[in-house]
């Protein structure tokens, strides 16, 4: 199943030319390969942008040391050689090893839930969701947190079970890589963690034994080294992460530093002495408590995002149940429904409490979700599905196992749930991202845009539609600036300026159309709307003939 899940990733690369993250992502692991430091962009960690740029710098390619600008660098490093589209599926098959270890947690933590057939059940459901192909295939981020949260939290069962030496190792590398992959997974981790020691301590209220022969305390010593030593192979892993960086938090150039003079005031002795030990008292991997600012920073402002007619900057509470709800397959939905009710049903029961921990866990991270600014995409809360995946399996599982009165109605049921996903999965290839369940799959426009259904993904269809068209000229807008390789696959191209009205070949991305120039009002374009598209572009870019009066 996960074999087949990596043809079906691989499959899709050639379709897709780079979203608009993807440069760089790359650029900035490029950096951390070639030139040995970590500077470019500090909003996220290193991990995954590494091992995106792994395969171009394993193939020769290096940075590029006169372009200003990240994304640019970023697509210098794409055309090196003249071989966009190979340097991209190399930096694409960075990111495939993480689906594959998503797979594997899914298989060994369902396996630890309810055996084999559970183990089964779950990685098929894991390994047929599109959104989980879709962010497999790109060279982002989302997929390696997805992946390592995961980890890190069955990790976590293992250790809390039995914290030997070797799961402490294991728990402190896992949780040390999911920090490195995303600043979101310390969030999920802290939460879904900590729900998770809570049922182990239900769990260890409840067996008196342990209290009655009073074997606590040498136990909680036992578990006192092994935190002590995971945690310092936790700190040592993400260290290394950056490289062994030892620098000042601040720098001179950087002056004033705003944060400090409220404190300390904008001149004066302690001023001076603050700003003298800022600058000049190095410590382990400033670049992790600078990204983290700016991660926390970027909550606050929020993003800009577009939900069900609506759009807003500081997002809304609701927007990640609605986009799982209509992003995911329904069959997917009814069987992690099922599982809950099973979970939920026995939680006080005997045995069942590590059943519901990735349930749990899952409600943890979403939870947490809801509570931010930042509405960009169902990939912000990829990390639910390997949880989930596991909940569905238990609950196909239990449907399996219904007594013989109610047998052959959850074996129909099952069978039919299953062929449905099959059919859910494999139906939309190789348009996993921009995929929707039959809620919302005739008007998904109307609900998401941005990397749900329109993240620049069509831009190499569009070149090879108007190709087939002879279109001579065009006017276009898309969500991202073009790249000189982009430009070389369109015909001669003029930038759609908002409210200009246009007459001849125009193409427009779903999320120009939506939210215009990103700037309010973001109707710029609302005036193509009075016509009907004369072909639609893959799933995001729409073209126009509007004829001179």
């Amino acid at each position: 199943m996960i074999i087949v899940g990596c043809f079906r990733v691989c499959s899709a690369y050639h379709v897709f030319l780079e979203t608009a993250d993807e440069p760089f992502h790359i650029a900035a692991g490029m950096e951390w390969l070639d030139k040995g430091q970590y500077t470019y962009e500090l909003f996220h960690p290193p991990l995954a942008r590494v091992m995106s740029a792994l395969g171009p710098y394993l193939n020769g390619v290096r940075g590029v040391d006169n372009v200003s600008r990240v994304t640019s660098e970023g697509n210098a490093i794409l055309n090196a050689g003249g071989a966009h589209e190979r340097n991209l599926t190399l930096a694409r098959i960075g990111i495939l090893p993480f689906f594959i270890i998503a797979s594997l947690v899914v298989a060994l933590w369902a396996k630890n839930c309810g055996g084999t057939a559970t183990s089964l059940l779950a990685t098929l459901l894991f390994t047929t969701l599109p959104p989980i192909l879709a962010h497999s295939g790109l060279a982002t981020l989302d997929m390696a947190c997805a992946a390592l949260v995961a980890a890190a939290l069955f990790s976590l069962t293992l250790w809390l079970s039995k914290p030997t030496l070797l799961h402490s190792f294991l728990l402190g590398i896992t949780v040390a890589l999911a920090t490195l992959s995303k600043f979101s997974a310390i969030g999920f981790l802290l939460v879904a963690g900590g729900l998770t020691v809570a049922i182990w301590s239900l769990d260890s209220f409840r067996n008196r034994k342990e209290l009655v022969e009073n074997t606590h305390f040498p136990r909680f010593r036992r578990r006192l080294a092994a935190s002590a030593i995971g945690l310092a192979l936790c700190t040592l892993t993400i260290w290394a992460g950056y490289r062994f960086s030892f620098n000042p938090l601040v720098r001179s150039e950087s002056r004033p530093h705003e944060k400090v003079d409220p404190i300390v005031g904008t001149g004066g002795v302690f001023h001076d002495i603050a700003y003298f030990i800022l600058e000049n008292t190095p410590i382990p991997a400033p670049e992790l408590i600078i990204g983290v600012e700016y991660f926390l920073n970027r909550n606050k402002e929020g993003h800009l995002a577009y939900l069900m007619g609506d759009i807003r900057k500081d997002g809304w509470w609701y927007f990640f149940p609605i986009v799982l709800l209509v992003k995911t397959p329904l069959p997917f939905i009814l069987l992690s429904v099922i599982g809950f009710f099973f979970v939920f049903r026995n939680i006080f029961g005997t045995n069942l409490e590590w059943v519901s921990v990735p349930a749990i866990a899952a409600m943890g991270i979403l939870a947490i979700s809801m509570l931010g600014n930042v509405n960009n995409g169902l990939r912000q809360i990829l990390s639910v599905y390997p949880l989930l995946a596991i909940v569905a399996g238990y609950g196909a599982l239990k449907l399996m196992s219904l007594n013989r009165r109610f047998q052959l109605v959850g074996l129909g049921l099952m069978t039919v749930l299953f062929s449905w996903q099959l059919i859910s999965s494999f139906t939309p290839h190789p348009d996993y991202l921009a995929y929707f369940n039959e809620l919302a799959s005739k008007h998904p426009e109307e609900i998401v845009v941005d990397s749900d259904l329109d993240w620049g993904q069509d831009l190499k269809r569009l070149g090879l539609t108007l190709k087939n068209r002879g279109i001579k000229e065009l006017k276009i807008k898309l969500m991202h600036n073009l790249s000189e390789f982009d430009r070389s696959m369109l015909p001669p191209t003029k930038e759609l300026e908002a409210y200009q009205r246009e007459t001849g070949w125009i193409a427009i991305g779903i999320f120009s159309l939506t939210l215009g120039t990103r700037k309010a009002p973001y109707d710029q374009f609302s005036w193509l709307r009075e016509y009907q598209p004369l072909e639609q572009v893959g799933k995001s870019i729409s073209v126009y003939y509007i004829p001179q009066n």
